[in-house]
């Protein structure tokens, strides 16, 4: 999830809901920089299955960016 302040809430609920209720929901927090992480925290407090988890990816895309690329070979 990124910056999904707008919609996670109902997100959310709509995947609880749902007639199947052996559900592991990992929520993966991509660096948000809006309340969505806090939203995501409040539910999982009243929703076990509900787990809320950080990320590397923002810093590994950020690295990666930012690393130059080996050239192209074609042959």
């Amino acid at each position: 999830m990124f910056n999904a302040e707008r919609t996670i809430l109902a997100t959310l609920t709509s995947i609880c809901q749902q007639s199947h209720q052996a559900l592991d929901i990992i929520v993966v927090d991509d660096g948000s920089t809006d309340r969505s992480a806090s939203i995501v925290a409040a539910y999982a407090e009243q929703d076990r299955r509900i787990r809320l988890s950080g990320s590397r990816t923002r810093l590994l895309r950020t690295h990666a960016t930012a690393a130059p690329l080996p050239p192209m070979r074609s042959f």
